[in-house]
């Protein structure tokens, strides 16, 4: 993917922590679904690809999940990025939240001109 076709501009969330107001259920679970328990980490351009989806059962249930790949450039912001973040952004008006599965360190482009960092990315639909 070309440092051009970074055409998304995404926000890399963490969960927050009890210190800074993570708020929790009745039950003492934490509410992951809750924007409010999370905070920002990095905003970056990123570059975002659907290679493909799968749909499995859950409790009766068919549920979706599409993989996604995520590219930004690798810097001191991204290089902490950890399969406890999220990624968020705007898709025609609607909020995208995915969950990250890996953070695959640093890779290069084409040529090995740039370093990217590349998260793989799950989002349930």
């Amino acid at each position: 993917m070309a440092s051009g076709k970074k055409r998304y501009r995404i926000t890399v969330e963490r969960l927050k922590t009890d210190a800074e107001g993570l708020t929790r259920a009745a039950s003492g679970h934490v509410d992951k679904t809750n924007a409010a328990n999370w905070t920002t980490v990095v905003t970056r351009w990123a570059g975002i690809e659907e290679p493909g989806g799968t749909e499995r059962q859950q409790d009766g249930q068919v549920r979706s999940e599409v993989t996604h790949l995520v590219r930004v450039d690798w810097d001191s912001g991204t290089r902490t990025i950890t399969s406890e973040h999220r990624v968020s952004w705007s898709d025609a008006g609607t909020t995208r939240i995915l969950d990250i599965t890996r953070a695959n360190g640093k890779t290069k482009h084409k040529g090995g001109r740039r370093w990217q960092c590349e998260l793989e990315c799950k989002e349930h639909a």
